[in-house]
């Protein structure tokens, strides 16, 4: 019995070590650069049908790393109408750090 409890925490230690390791690694290599939206206008004016390609107009996205983003752009989140007539979308991006 003394053996199996020895054997669990020197697995517990080890897999704690290669945990600990594996985070420091990825701080390490993580972007320090997040990809940036902007738009050419603040209110977005289209009907409820409108396509998602309407929906993108005047879009453009930049990261320092991997430059032009814009066809990358996706739409996150759509709200319900907030007042009549009037939601809110939520753009994303990702570059190549993801």
């Amino acid at each position: 019995m003394r053996y199996l409890r020895l054997a669990v925490i020197i697995i517990f230690i080890g897999a704690l070590g290669v945990y600990g390791a594996s985070r420091v690694k990825e701080w390490r290599e993580r972007d320090p650069h997040v990809p940036t939206i902007s738009s050419d206008r603040n209110v977005l004016d289209v009907s409820c049908s409108a396509t998602e390609e309407e929906l993108m107009e005047g879009l453009t996205a930049q990261d320092e790393e991997d430059g032009d983003l814009t066809s990358g752009i996706m739409i996150g989140s759509r709200s319900h109408f907030t007042e009549p007539g009037v939601c809110t979308i939520t753009y994303v991006v990702f570059d190549s750090a993801s």
